[in-house]
């Protein structure tokens, strides 16, 4: 019998943005998997439940608000450790975003995250990672917000 891996988790998560000056955000769950995953409202998320990949669709609220960027800034950044000390935007290839980006529009962003472990033999340091987002209101730039997720099994 042929092996079937199984679909990937569906989350969809709103960005709440409650403050302009100074940034204030909150995000909440968009549907029951956001639920089980969304560890609290700044963001921080735990993939470290899924063996496989991770499809993720962020919406930002209310809609004056943007998912911001312009020729230096792209709307979603990502860093292979929590530190945040490798920050980049994101790119088709890149080890965790390996389609890219292929929704990155003013009020929603989506992708499929490969929620990999990517550690060295005996190492922790990558069971956690660091994303993150501009956010804007127009042509104004208005902070960056840059939650942590853990990261799971997947292999594939």
């Amino acid at each position: 019998m042929p092996c079937t891996l199984p679909p990937a988790a569906c989350v969809a998560v709103v960005v709440q943005v409650k403050s302009a000056s100074p940034l204030q955000v909150v995000f909440t769950p968009g549907n029951a998997a956001a639920k089980a995953v969304l560890v609290n409202s700044a963001g921080d998320l735990d993939f470290s439940g899924f063996e496989t990949p991770v499809d993720v669709t962020f919406k930002i609220a209310p809609a004056a608000y943007d998912f911001w960027g312009d020729a230096s800034r792209r709307c979603l950044i990502y860093s292979e450790h929590a530190s945040g000390a490798d920050k980049h935007a994101v790119k088709r290839g890149d080890h965790q975003f390996g389609k890219g980006v292929d929704g990155c529009g003013r009020t929603k962003i989506h992708f499929v995250y490969n929620n990999d472990l990517h550690c060295a033999a005996g190492s922790d340091v990558c069971r956690q990672s660091r994303y993150g987002f501009y956010i804007g209101k127009g042509p104004e730039y208005l902070g960056t917000i840059d939650p942590t997720i853990n990261n799971g099994g997947n292999s594939q």
